[in-house]
């Protein structure tokens, strides 16, 4: 919290950069800050040039848990069918392991799974710099990019929402929510037309030019809009997104003015919006009701990149394995320290020979003085610093709580390739995706979901693990008798051990067990026994110390006015020597892009003397050795 009254208990460490919050953004900000150093670029520290004859300038990198990453969180199983039981690899990326036992390797992904960096700039940036890419050799390598299917649901037979007209025509749930896109944009060129509107004037000149055969009357074009829509979407670029964030409205209301939930029913029946809701697959969120702006433009950047999803082959945790490397080695070394088990506890302004700086305040009683502080830290632990004069700003996003469990099954019963959310009505989830190994002897469950679907998987996340697997004096299995946690600071996992008789399994959740089990005996593999359940894990990012997986903006905010604010501002109205950043108040929010685009913000800043004119972009990373990573 801030509090100008806290007395630190030991000589404070003095750094020029504090960077509090070791997940991507801050990372990602002691990388660029390094490299500019390295090059001797520009660089305002305390609102004053750095002079580099007479000093270089020292990053310090604070991360509160026991590992970096934040959200970013992999868990690599090894499915060896030749033992009886799997086991977690507890460094799954030691050149040492052989590419024979990798291939049966799992890469169970509690945090971002796909990633789209043909149309994100700074990500795909950053991955050729760390050597993930396109697969480059016939030979299968941890940073080779893979497919990842497209966003796609599947809507039950039961229940029904019947639907009339053009919306019953629809043949997906995908193709319901394009005919909602079509709406809006109608009623915005409508809006356009009116003596007092103004016509929308696209950025792109192909997005001006798909705009006019999208709203053409022609009865050809009419038949095919679908067609014309999607060419319309795949032309817009983010100066157009900023056209749609700030000025285009629907009926006299700016769409940042009003819901999504409002913005859809507009345009489409009660029933229709309904559908999408409840049966929608990767977080529609429209019964939270985010800023219909904001989340119309996350719509159209999945429409566009869905054909284009991309997985890491080593799993999303080899960007940070990779990132912390290059940070420990050589040239960066030089300037960057980085520190684990730091919880920041307190920020205070202080003066050392006339200079303002800022006192950080950690849970291990050790105390830092900065001339400038990065919060790259989500909105719960913000909150609670008490920042002077920014609740309003932090309170600019709603927290969305998400939930993925991980089922790892001996003899998987499904067939192969099944498509992702196939039965995904049948179960409290918004997604399932399956997995066979190559043998098809291993295979791999994956629920993911919002609220409500979340609450019914949280209660099986006890607060004692050591209680799952015995039975009190009461008769009470352990796995429901203790209270729910409030805080997961990693992933909750469970391998099963078996005993001598295979009847008994160790060292299980036994409720989260006997739940799957039942669930594989609905649909009638009545031979489906405990044992054959060999691993589970649960992460409910809603928990302490995140708070929500994602953030989105409310309506009314105004994202671009909130970003500016965090870029820079002052403790105590004098230097502005504070930044917050992350993917929670950017303009690409729940994606690794979106927390790069966020610390490009305070890059800039830094990089021009603290003004107002200033990009809103980092400058590219140079180039290294990718092999220098491990």
């Amino acid at each position: 919290m801030f509090d100008v009254s806290v007395v630190p208990d030991t000589e404070p460490t003095r750094v020029d950069v504090a960077i509090v919050g070791g997940g991507i953004s801050g990372l990602y900000c002691a990388l660029q800050l390094a490299q500019c150093i390295e090059a001797q670029q520009p660089l305002f520290i305390g609102g004053r040039l750095v002079d580099y004859s007479t000093a270089t300038p020292s990053i310090g990198l604070y991360e509160m848990r026991g590992c970096f990453g934040g959200r970013i969180e992999t868990w690599t199983l090894d499915l060896n069918p030749h033992r009886p039981e799997v086991a977690t690899v507890q460094d799954p990326y030691d050149p040492a392991i052989a590419p024979e036992r990798k291939s049966g390797f799992y890469r169970a992904e509690f945090g971002p799974m796909r990633i789209e960096p043909r149309d994100q700039p700074l990500l795909g940036e950053l991955l050729s710099f760390l050597g993930i890419g396109e697969p480059r050799t016939g030979e299968d390598r941890d940073d080779d990019l893979i497919r990842f299917p497209a966003y796609a649901s599947e809507a039950p037979l039961e229940p029904k929402y019947s639907l009339a007209g053009e919306e019953a025509d629809q043949h997906s749930l995908l193709d319901l929510l394009l005919l909602a896109v079509r709406r809006i944009f109608e009623l915005v060129d409508e809006d356009g037309r009116y003596p007092e509107g103004r016509p929308v004037e696209w950025f792109s000149p192909a997005a001006r030019r798909n705009w006019g055969q999208f709203l053409s009357g022609s009865s050809v074009r009419r038949q095919y809009w679908k067609g014309e829509l999607h060419d319309f979407i795949v032309s817009l670029d983010d100066s157009d997104y900023n056209i749609i964030r700030k000025e285009l409205t629907v009926n006299g209301t700016r769409l940042c003015n009003m819901g999504f939930w409002n913005l859809l029913s507009e345009v489409l029946s009660h029933l229709a919006v309904l559908r999408i809701r409840d049966w929608g697959s990767y977080y529609h969120l429209i019964g939270e009701n985010p800023n219909a702006a904001e989340h119309l433009i996350m719509w159209l950047r999945a429409i566009k990149s869905s054909e284009s999803l991309r997985g890491i082959r080593g799993g999303m945790g080899l960007i940070v394995h990779r990132l912390v490397n290059r940070l420990r080695r050589p040239p960066y070394s030089k300037y960057v320290t980085l520190h684990l088990d730091h919880r920041l506890e307190s920020l205070n302004p202080a003066s050392v020979r006339d200079r303002d700086q800022v006192r950080l305040r950690f849970s291990n009683n050790r105390s830092v003085l900065a001339s400038e502080v990065v919060l790259a830290m989500p909105k719960r632990p913000l909150e609670r610093l008490g920042l002077p004069g920014m609740a309003t700003e932090l309170d600019q996003v709603y927290d969305i709580p998400l939930l993925k469990v991980f089922f790892v099954v001996d003899q998987p019963w499904w067939e192969d390739d099944r498509p992702p959310n196939r039965f995904a009505g049948d179960l409290p989830t918004r997604e399932v995706h399956y997995w066979k190994s190559d043998d098809k002897t291993r295979g791999v469950i994956m629920v993911y979901t919002d609220r409500p679907a979340l609450h019914f998987w949280a209660d099986y996340l006890t607060g004692d693990p050591a209680k799952v697997d015995r039975v009190d004096d009461r008769g009470d299995d352990g796995g429901g008798s203790d209270r729910l946690i409030r805080e997961q600071q990693t992933a909750s996992v469970w391998l099963l051990k078996r005993t001598r008789d295979r009847t008994a399994p160790q060292g299980i959740n036994r409720r989260l067990w006997r739940r799957f089990v039942q669930y594989a005996r609905d649909y009638e593999h009545n031979d489906f026994t405990m044992e054959r359940l060999l691993a589970c894990g649960i992460r409910d990012w809603g928990k302490d110390p995140y708070g929500a997986a994602v953030h989105v903006w409310r309506p009314r905010a105004r994202s671009w006015e909130v970003a500016d604010r965090f870029a820079a501002f002052s403790l105590d109205g004098r230097t502005a020597n504070i930044h917050i950043c992350g993917d929670a108040y950017s303009d690409y929010q729940g994606f690794i892009e979106g927390a790069l685009r966020s610390a490009g913000r305070v890059l800039s800043y830094l990089c021009s003397g603290n003004t107002h004119d200033r990009l809103l972009h980092p400058l590219p990373l140079e180039t290294g050795d990718p092999a220098g990573s491990e």
